[in-house]
């Protein structure tokens, strides 16, 4: 069941592909197909492809998509290297802890791998927008989840690529930054 905060992300995302009227969706890092399956139930006329590295959270996206009568398409493999051309949209909720700020209750529900894959954080967003001439077409969308603490950090890596004039930071219900988007549009 999604948290909250991927609540608010899939409508915000949804609001955004439906106003730029954009086709092509990568979710990245697709757990069990939440976001994408949303996505592609709410917001008709779009191609979704879901992708993790994790071949269970695989099937559990290909079964969700079954039960819903969604058709996706589905890649196990690497977050970046799944993108063989340019793209126009990225919607992404990546493992975003640090891994010596886990505790039990987070595992409790979940893998250690859907909340963290490093001691950095930062990896996903890092090397998606350090990267995103060669992924992203001219005209693009990214929408990340991010953890409430991120988004200093972020900010710096936004800067770097000259993408902040493009980028805003969205909070929850609890008035904590938790979506990165960035529209270039």
């Amino acid at each position: 069941m999604p948290r909250n905060e991927t609540e608010l992300l899939v409508k915000h995302s949804i609001k955004l592909i439906k106003k730029y009227k954009i086709k092509q969706i990568y979710d990245l890092c697709c757990g069990s197909g939440n976001i994408g399956l949303a996505i592609k139930k709410h917001a008709s006329g779009t191609n979704v492809t879901c992708v993790d590295m994790n071949h269970s959270a695989i099937e559990n996206t290909r079964h969700n998509a079954s039960k819903n009568d969604v058709k996706i398409k589905t890649i196990i493999g690497d977050f970046y290297n799944s993108i063989k051309s340019k793209i126009s949209c990225i919607v992404c909720n990546p493992p975003y802890v640090n891994n010596k700020k886990l505790d039990k209750r987070m595992l409790k529900y979940e893998d250690k791998i859907s909340f963290t894959n490093s001691m950095d954080e930062l990896y996903f967003y890092k090397k998606i927008i350090n990267n995103y001439g060669k992924i992203m077409k001219n005209n693009f969308l990214i929408i990340f989840e991010i953890g409430y603490d991120q988004k200093k950090a972020l900010t710096k890596i936004l800067g770097k690529n000259n993408l902040l004039k493009y980028s805003s930071f969205d909070k929850d219900l609890s008035g904590l930054d938790r979506i990165l988007t960035i529209d270039k549009y």
